[in-house]
């Protein structure tokens, strides 16, 4: 799944691909077209009208829809193919708007998303309301321009951050006993940062499970996964209680006997613990019988079924059976039809979860087992036996659900080991020694709002009145499918449901005890009170904050999460939105982005296990490249990676001082700074807090903001933890994003040295950072903590080069360097240890591109512009600008050809539309690692190569000499950036030169479709002057103007450079086969007439006329000295092109009163020194009268003249 997005006031447009073309399409958005007061919309289909550049009639093939981007958030479009049916649509796609972010006074600073700089706050340990400017000072001191608080609303027992009970009231801890604060004072303070301290406040939204304790879901259960509307969760509640009364007899010390202890857990613990729940604890409850059947009951049924079937009579002798009821497709000793055969009988799961209460398809049952019994005595012994055969099916049955329950058992014992083994055991776990409420030996996955008792009334509960209050807890399915509902039953077949339902009975849940997960349905109808409630909360946010953190997000249903990101988008159109999702997976990412218009991801820099990876995620989620290709301002669209928020340390995250080390806190912080993108930290992390601070436990206040020069107990001030460094980074960061430093560049120095480059492509500036981490104990190597100061460096005297001495370079440094106009390629002369004795920067001096020397500076001052230079050219000159295959430049030039480049071969032609098209290919794609770029890295041959070629020919040595002049100036850029400034030095003049070719075309061509200018453009390779594949000379007394002439190299007398058709590139090129008779009278209409080349087009006619012998047109012309008449309809299509002349041309009848030297004055003899010359309109009525009288005529041959030419041509005899 592919990922767009758009900024304000750009424009979308769509394009009809060509196999589209013909049909009749509709194209709708859900976007508005219109822009109305207020900026509030609702989504709604809008169907685009199309439209046409093209000002030729019938010409569509520049149709186009387009609308302009003015509202924020994720869109929809849809196309029909000749159909009117909106739901039988033909293919769609999203598009994502971005959201205008300002702040200040009336909004008028605005803030890029690769300007953020954002701090996640637990809004519970800010204190009262009336402390909170004073503690988020803390934030905006640091250069933190965005604020992420956690939720604000009334939590629920646990005081869990993200455990809410009441969504729709502020928390009361944060009023006070004289003032009771609203959302209404939040909302008042979030507008005051936000004009004031130029900070925007967002917060988090959380729609997938609130507090158990919550007192709405009393009066609506139906809001909840509970045991009466998800029967499918009873076996798993009574797993759950059984595990409850066990961790309880644990704490006890009822187990001790068994090696279970009381109070400290070592390692062999775990054994002893599975061995006792798997021995001792589960079997006696038998879990299995939920999902088996009573094979009693079920057989008798099956016995009373088959017994009332038949009544048999004495005939003749015999018992016949005779049928006496109505049951389907049941008789006595008929063998079942191949069509009525049917899968193997499987038991049908009980809806209400009861025990043995699972049953099968009984009729299936009778047509399986209810079968004849030659070796039976009498009718009851059969069915006896049919019984027996049912009943030990059903006993298989039983015995393999037992077997998957069992499996699933174990598969739920191996999750209990891992969390115990987490909570008590492992050293990177928490280390528990006691059994509290909140440190119970076995999580929780059920909220039993029932005081405990036995483990049989419990049971019996899941089928009474008290089943709708027992509600399942929500957590997370560690390498879940974010798409499926994991307390959903999803189907009914026997093996998906073992598959996907059984999530809570596996105990595969990462379980929130403090939480019910929320059951919203398809549809507001499904849970009307819940929609509603959450709605409320949901705009209620949007009044107050100016962007939201979507909690939980992959595990919120796509469908809700749309639905109320769409409410809130009514009340704040531009707002702000960013979630974590753990899909691992880019194309499941981007459906959560296109679906609910999330902004930014979380991505985060903890998750990198070395230097080496911190580095690439800053690649990756950190900007385009260096070098990057100059994108057009109207280009195809392409996918690209979402928009990250790239986090230091989120507040999930265990603390960096404890995962790394203290001396890796700052230069970690500073390679994300580097990123280009938004990026975020976590309050405590710039204090250096050296635990994580806990969303639940946690209840000590943050520290205030003081200017004093020695800041109190709970306060901090620049002096604090790395707080000055944290704003400088932030200060770095935000410069980078507005500046327009846009791409970026990783260099791994050594295995702990980092180095991220920003460049500016227009300022042509770069901010250079080199940072030594430091992500494990043993790489400290005697670091200590010393005073960190800020300091500005000097310019060095010496132009080409500049060193920067590293006398030291700590584990714990970070250095960033301003550079204007210097390469971008660098390398550690030397590391060892903490010294680091030189970084050069290798590259060209920036003077170099700048300061010229006179000759080139007064040769680029007095030269022509292009358009200059392009304006005294011909078409014909164009197209060995553009063109010229790789046959008729060595026709011209022995030894010269296609440029080949490694990796990439020959071009296709040797002119710019040859390097054009690959690099219209590399572009879109950015492909800076395409073998086109590495061979322009690597040197200048190329750009030689168009300059010289170019040069060589008298009519385009002026351009060729332009080019070289440019490309002077690019040969001092630094080689890395020397792919992108190609481009756009090549792409830019053949731009121009295209426009030029069409501009000395017809105005049809002008006024026409892309695809009419290309297929002119596309002509235009065709028509040459070729050397060795020249016209027969025209007379001197032509109409004119006559035709250009240049040099024969051999007798240096001047010949007439007449343009020709070749009959197809390459084989067809130069040499005696490039001219055919008919082929050039096929094309001549299309390539010359069309386009408006009408001198061309009048000398094509008229060096063909010359050769008109036997009232015919030569077909291979061959000069016209050897030309074959081999073709008896090449004179037809000479005669359709002069007849289309004068239609076309300009003053075209005056054609017929052209003169045409005639070669052959008469049939018999060879091509004449002494040609006649006679009107156009006389050959033309010589070859009628010929065609009146009859033609009769083998082809001449001249065996001997060609083969002394060509000698591999055979004799041919046509007639």
């Amino acid at each position: 799944l592919l990922y767009f997005s758009f900024i304000s006031e750009w424009f979308v447009r769509f394009a009809l691909g060509p196999s589209l073309l013909g049909h009749r399409v509709r194209l709708f958005v859900n976007h508005p077209l219109t822009e109305e007061k207020g900026g509030s919309y609702q989504k709604s289909w809008n169907e685009l009208p199309w439209q046409n550049s093209s000002k030729n009639a019938n010409d569509c093939f520049d149709a186009y829809a387009e609308f302009r981007c003015f509202i924020a958030g994720p869109f929809r479009y849809v196309f029909l193919c000749d159909t009117d049916n909106f739901e039988d649509f033909s293919g769609s796609g999203y598009l994502q708007i971005i959201p205008q972010l300002t702040v200040g006074v009336d909004g008028h600073v605005q803030l890029p998303l690769n300007a953020i700089q954002c701090q996640t706050v637990l809004s519970k340990l800010l204190g009262p309301f009336e402390q909170w400017e004073s503690r988020l000072r803390v934030s905006k001191e640091c250069g933190y321009n965005m604020i992420h608080l956690s939720p604000i609303q009334t939590l629920g027992v646990s005081d869990s951050a993200y455990s809410i009970s009441n969504h729709l009231e502020l928390n009361p801890m944060f009023s006070t006993k004289g003032k009771i604060y609203t959302m209404q004072d939040v909302a008042k303070l979030v507008q005051k940062l936000h004009d004031e301290w130029q900070v925007l406040l967002i917060s988090d939204v959380v729609w997938n499970h609130t507090a158990k304790n919550s007192s709405w879901l009393i009066d609506h259960p139906e809001c909840a996964y509970n045991l009466e509307n998800s029967p499918h969760l009873r076996p798993a509640f009574v797993l759950d209680r059984i595990l409850y009364h066990f961790g309880r007899e644990v704490a006890d010390g009822k187990w001790t006997n068994c090696g279970i202890p009381k109070d400290k857990w070592e390692g062999y613990h775990l054994e002893n613990l599975r061995r006792v729940l798997l021995d001792q604890v589960l079997p006696p409850h038998r879990l299995h019988e939920f999902f088996q059947v009573d094979v009693d009951k079920l057989g008798a049924e099956f016995a009373s079924k088959i017994a009332g079937a038949f009544q048999f009579r004495l005939i003749d002798d015999c018992l016949v059976p005779l049928r006496t009821n109505l049951l389907p497709r049941l008789e006595l000793g008929k063998p079942c039809a191949q069509e009525e055969k049917t899968l193997p009988l499987v038991i049908v799961q009980c809806p209400d979860y009861k025990r043995f209460g699972s049953t099968v398809d009984m009729e299936q049952a009778i047509l399986t087992f209810n079968q004849p019994k030659p070796d039976c005595v009498d009718e009851q012994q059969r069915q006896w036996r049919c019984v027996d055969d049912f009943r030990a099916c059903l006993q298989r049955l039983n015995d393999d659900s037992a077997t998957r329950c069992w499996n699933h058992l174990r598969d739920a014992v191996n999750a209990l080991l891992g969390h115990v083994n987490y909570e008590r055991v492992a050293d990177y776990g928490l280390k528990h020694a006691d059994y509290e409420s909140h440190h119970a030996l076995l999580p929780k996955y059920f909220e039993n709002p029932y005081e405990n008792a036995d483990l049989q009334t419990e049971e019996a509960m899941m089928y009474n009145e008290k089943a709708k209050h027992i509600m399942a807890l929500n957590g997370w399915v560690m390498n879940d499918d974010p798409l499926k509902n994991f307390a959903e039953f999803p189907s009914k077949t026997p093996e998906q449901w073992v598959n996907d339902a059984l999530v809570y009975f596996r105990r595969e849940l990462i379980c929130w005890d403090d939480s019910v997960k929320l059951r919203y349905g398809q549809t507001p109808e499904d849970c009307p009170f819940l929609w509603k409630y959450m709605t409320d909360y949901t705009e209620l946010t949007a009044k107050t904050f100016y962007g939201f953190r979507l909690d939980n997000c992959h595990s919120t249903p796509l469908h809700v999460a749309e639905y109320l990101l769409e409410k809130a988008r009514y009340i704040k159109p531009d707002l702000y939105v960013y979630a974590e999702l753990f899909t691992r997976d880019e194309n499941l990412d981007n459906l959560f982005i296109n679906r609910l218009g999330i902004t930014s991801i979380v991505r985060e820099a903890q998750n990198a296990g070395d230097s080496h990876e911190e580095g690439r995620l800053v690649f990756r989620y950190g900007g385009i490249p260096v070098s990057s290709f100059f994108q057009r301002p109207i280009r195809p669209l392409m996918s690209r990676v979402s928009h990250a928020m790239f986090f230091d340390v989120t507040h999930d995250n265990c603390c960096p001082i404890q995962a790394r080390t203290i001396y890796d806190t700052f230069p970690s912080a500073a390679l994300v700074a580097m990123a280009g993108c938004a990026i975020g930290s976590n309050r405590g992390f710039d204090e250096l807090v050296p635990y994580q601070i806990d969303v639940v436990r946690e209840k000590r206040l943050y520290c205030s903001w003081t200017d004093c020069e020695k800041p109190e107990a709970g306060q901090v001030n620049f002096s604090s933890g790395m707080m000055i460094g944290r704003r400088a980074i932030n200060d770095l960061h935000y410069f980078l994003g507005t500046a327009g430093f846009d791409e970026v560049y990783v260099d791994q120095i050594t295995e702990d040295v980092v180095a991220v480059t920003r460049h500016n492509p227009i300022m042509h500036q770069s901010v250079i950072l080199v940072s030594r981490t430091c992500f494990s104990p043993d790489k400290i190597n005697r670091a200590t903590v010393c005073q960190s100061e800020m300091v500005n460096a000097e310019p060095s005297s010496m132009s080409f080069m500049t060193d920067v001495e590293f006398v030291e370079f700590p584990p714990g440094s970070a250095i960033a360097l301003r550079t204007d106009l210097l390469g971008l390629g660098f390398r550690m002369r030397s590391c060892s240890g903490t010294d680091l004795e030189k970084m050069a920067h290798e590259g060209y001096d920036p003077v170099l591109i700048f300061n010229l020397t006179d000759n080139l500076a007064l040769a680029l001052f007095q030269a022509p512009s292009l358009r200059t230079i392009l304006s005294g050219m011909t078409l014909q000159d164009l197209n060995r600008v553009l063109f010229r295959c790789h046959e008729e430049e060595a026709d011209e030039h022995p030894g010269a050809g296609a440029y080949y480049i490694p990796g990439v071969g020959n071009l296709v032609y040797c002119g710019l539309q040859g390097m054009t098209i690959l690099l219209n290919t590399v572009r879109l794609k950015n492909d800076l690692g395409h073998p086109f770029c590495e061979h322009i890295r690597k040197g200048d041959w190329l750009v030689d190569y168009i300059a010289d070629r170019l040069i060589r020919n008298h009519h385009t040595k002026d351009l060729g000499l332009w080019f070289k002049n440019m490309f002077e100036l690019y040969k001092a850029v630094p080689y890395n950036l020397k792919p992108c400034y190609f481009d756009a030095i090549v792409s830019g003049s053949y731009r121009i030169i295209r426009e030029t070719v069409w501009r000395k075309m017809s105005k049809f061509i002008n006024s026409g479709s892309s695809f009419v200018r290309n297929l002119a453009l596309a002509s235009l390779a065709f028509c040459a002057y070729a050397k060795s594949a020249q016209l027969p000379q025209l007379s001197d007394k032509i109409h004119p103007p006559l035709p250009n002439t240049v040099v024969d190299s051999v007798t240096g007398s001047s010949v007439q450079a007449l343009t020709s058709l070749s009959a197809g590139l390459p084989h067809f090129s130069c040499g005696l086969f490039r001219n055919w008779g008919r082929d050039t009278f096929i094309a001549l209409p299309g390539i010359l007439l069309i386009t408006g080349r009408y001198d061309e087009a009048r000398y094509t006619i008229l060096a063909y006329a010359g050769c008109l012998r036997h009232g015919l047109i030569p077909n291979l012309l061959g000069g016209g000295a050897f030309a074959r008449y081999n073709c008896r309809d090449a004179v037809w299509w000479w005669l359709y092109s002069i007849k289309c002349y004068t239609e076309i041309a300009p003053n075209g009848e005056e054609i017929l009163s052209d003169t045409v030297r005639r070669l052959y004055p008469s049939d018999d003899v060879v091509a004449s020194q002494k040609c006649t010359e006679q009107p156009l309109a006389d050959t033309i009525q010589e070859a009628m009268q010929r065609h009146f009288e009859g033609i009769s005529v083998r082809t001449l041959l001249f065996t001997i003249v060609l083969l002394s030419v060509h000698e591999h041509i055979p004799p041919v005899k046509e007639t």
